[in-house]
């Protein structure tokens, strides 16, 4: 009979010999085999011997894309249960002779960390490395408190992070090729391109390649690196500060090491040339060429992915961390970067803890600036895993609007049915959910400035926002009088388009306010300017040229319901959506309706029709112009705004569940108008911030409205 082998004991740390100053390093045992020996060692930091640490994800690796290759049936079958891969510490390590539960990720990486000379990796020989999971007591909620307000420390001290993506997939090889091409670009290669950028997805034109001397990347290539980059370690919130703090970073995919300078170069390049507007599986979908081959990528394109803006901020904020440390003149360095600016940059991210939203990001922080100089030592804002989240997300919101004796951190607030952390006053954001759209502030916050100039100040009352109440003080400007449907919430896309028709028709010849110049736009100028809040392509107003491109679109959508002649390669394909030729009726009688001096009357429809059409079957025309067009009315309208026209004939876009009876509210201390909704205690609570056409430079104020004080809860 086969003897039973001894069943280890259960790992316990010993207490750290001060939480707030020490931590343990630990040491792993050579070896060929799977078996993972170490040790745990404990020193001061300031101590310390040359170590490394390990950035990694503690559930999978993968991208859900992954879920169905062969690489992920492997796993399954070797833990058991596909539920443990992800979350549980379904594994063990011997750790000083006992057995230390650890995730099926972190045991990987821990076998490659063990047989792989890390000296090609890192540079160095050291033998000790920090990892999060094995190095903090978990459940020692003291410690955690500590070692986390510690980590900004450890990562700088450490000789280098080594990234662990995982095990490389089907789609690894292709990812690879695009970080070698462009990673070994020069730095500014992205902004010689920029001219050039939407020659990329032109199937028969190499020409931006060829400009910058590298050979031609394939759409395959686009599409490995697209699920490379949507690997789960990329909107991680804990990388932002592990990444911009490590003095050297190597990612490690499988057997495969990957300098950051590579990854940061490529990411920097996708985001100065905007390419990242062309890589979604929603518009490369549509390649001909891929429609035919589509090959590992079927499923991709079916899917519904693009390049994540956590990954674009996260080299991003590496190296502005690293500006920031730099002195300028006679000024000494900053010690961090504005936590306000983290946290909304960040939000996307994703963690376990929702807490996290905010601790991952404070070792980055500045902690001489705002909220935290403000603060009292009671107050300020630290790691403290006794709290719960809705407290700690009041606190931290108390905190920003106290310091700043300003109501902008109220642009944060997500739409109220997005809202996942249970107790939160509606003026709270809820950090733990991304907030879709941006707010209105990251597109023309330069020029908004709805409460004037030099009024008066925003009284806070900080005991009232204790219990969860805001009073603020402003004027109620109007109501709002009608919503038009969300695309997403149409049965297709004419009845979005023939609402969009219907509320614009309902509006006056003129905007009964006038703008910058003081001339009254006509409707369809109205119309055009809300559905894209005045901004293209960050300028504020939007030039007049935008007018006769948003006619091209229109014209694009209702050519398109009979008509698709052009090249399906192109960059612009709205969803392929269609305007009905019912619709058409109803827009030739708003553009008839026009004023006799509109630049956006009927005969410019018409000769613009007649030009795109004649192009189309001629060969060419190519609507790709529209695609910025397109990505700002998507930001601004679409299915993440809602379109509203007021009682007194304005018109707007706000948060989705606004509704009829909805009150627009000019608040002091706001840049921006907020809609908010009166309760049947005669409190308010906040829907969201809105663009109002007409009243985002103050001129509401001149018009007699009464301030009043109310609370919003």
């Amino acid at each position: 009979m086969r003897a039973t082998p001894p069943v280890a004991l259960a790992f316990k740390y010993s207490k750290l010999s001060s939480t707030a100053s020490s931590i343990r390093l630990l040491e792993l045992v050579p070896s060929v085999s799977n078996r993972i020996n170490s040790t745990l060692k404990e020193f001061r930091l300031n101590e310390a011997p040359s170590f490394n640490a390990l950035s990694y994800t503690w559930g999978s690796p993968l991208t859900h894309l992954s879920a169905s290759s062969s690489l992920l049936q492997q796993i399954k079958a070797r833990d058991g249960r596909h539920e443990d891969v992800h979350h549980k510490r379904s594994n063990s390590i011997t750790c000083d002779g006992a057995a230390l539960p650890v995730t099926t990720n972190l045991r990987d990486a821990l076998l490659m960390l063990q047989k792989t000379d890390l000296e090609n990796a890192t540079a160095s020989d050291t033998k000790y490395i920090w990892i999060d999971a094995i190095c903090v007591n978990q459940n020692d909620i003291a410690e955690r408190n500590d070692q986390v307000s510690l980590m900004s420390d450890i990562f700088r001290s450490a000789h280098s992070v080594v990234v662990w993506l995982g095990p490389e997939d089907e789609f690894t090889a292709d990812a690879l090729k695009v970080l070698e091409t462009i990673g070994s670009l020069p730095e500014d290669a992205g902004e010689s391109a920029e001219e050039d950028y939407t020659r990329l997805f032109d199937g028969d034109n190499c020409a931006t390649y060829a400009r910058l001397g590298i050979s031609p990347l394939k759409y395959h290539h686009w599409l490995g690196f697209l699920a490379f980059i949507n690997r789960p370690w990329f909107e991680r919130a804990w990388v932002v500060q592990e990444l911009a703090l490590a003095n050297a970073a190597t990612v490690i995919c499988g057997k495969h090491r990957i300098p950051w300078r590579w990854m940061s170069r490529t990411l920097r390049f996708i985001q100065t040339t905007r390419w990242y507007h062309h890589l979604s599986s929603a518009k490369l979908r549509h390649v001909q060429e891929l429609r035919d081959h589509s090959g590992i990528y079927h499923e991709l394109l079916q899917s519904d992915i693009s390049i994540k803006m956590t990954a674009l901020y996260l080299d991003r904020t590496r190296m502005r961390v690293a500006d920031s440390q730099r002195p300028r003149g006679d000024q000494p360095p900053k010690n961090g970067l504005p936590l306000r600016t983290l946290i909304e940059t960040h939000r996307f991210t994703k963690t376990t803890d929702a807490r996290d939203k905010v601790y991952a990001l404070l070792g980055l922080a500045d902690q001489n600036g705002a909220p935290f100089k403000s603060l009292s030592e009671e107050d300020t804002i630290r790691a403290d895993y006794n709290l719960s989240t809705q407290q700690l997300y009041l606190d931290t919101t108390r905190a920003f609007l106290l310091s700043s004796r300003n109501l902008g951190f109220m642009s944060n607030v997500q739409d109220p049915s997005q809202t996942v952390t249970e107790g939160l006053p509606s003026w709270v954001p809820d950090f733990s959910v991304e907030q879709q759209p941006y707010p209105l502030m990251f597109r023309g916050f330069p020029r908004w400035r709805a409460n004037g100039r030099g009024g008066p100040r925003w009284e806070p009352d900080a005991s009232a926002m204790r219990d969860g109440l805001l009073r603020v003080q402003g004027i109620c400007i109007d109501r709002v009088a009608s919503v038009v449907k969300l695309q997403n919430e149409c049965d297709n896309p004419s009845e979005f388009w023939s609402d969009i028709v219907k509320v614009a028709s309902e509006l006056n010849d003129r905007c009964p306010i006038s703008y910058f110049s003081g001339f009254h736009p006509s409707r369809v100028e109205v119309l055009w300017r809300t559905l894209m809040t005045n901004t293209y392509q960050r300028k504020c107003p939007a030039p007049s040229s935008c007018g006769e491109l948003f006619i091209d679109y229109i014209l694009n959508l209702q050519i398109r319901h009979s008509l698709s002649p052009w090249s399906i390669e192109v960059d612009f394909q709205p969803h392929q959506a269609h305007v009905a030729e019912d619709i058409v009726p109803q827009w030739h009688t708003l553009l008839a309706a026009e004023p006799e001096d509109s630049p956006y009357g009927l005969a410019l429809y018409k000769e613009r029709f007649s030009e795109i059409v004649g192009r189309m079957f001629k060969g060419g025309y190519n609507p790709v112009r529209l695609s910025q067009l397109h990505h700002e009315l998507e930001n601004s309208s679409g299915s993440v705004r809602r379109v509203f026209r007021t009682q007194s004939q304005l018109l707007g876009t706000g948060a989705r569940s606004l509704q009829a009876g909805d009150e627009i509210w000019i608040l002091r201390g706001a840049s921006v108008p907020f809609v908010l909704r009166r309760m049947a205690n005669g409190r308010y609570r906040l829907v969201g911030e809105a663009y109002v056409h007409g009243v985002m430079v103050g001129k509401a104020l001149t018009m007699g409205f009464e301030v009043q004080e109310i609370v919003i809860e």
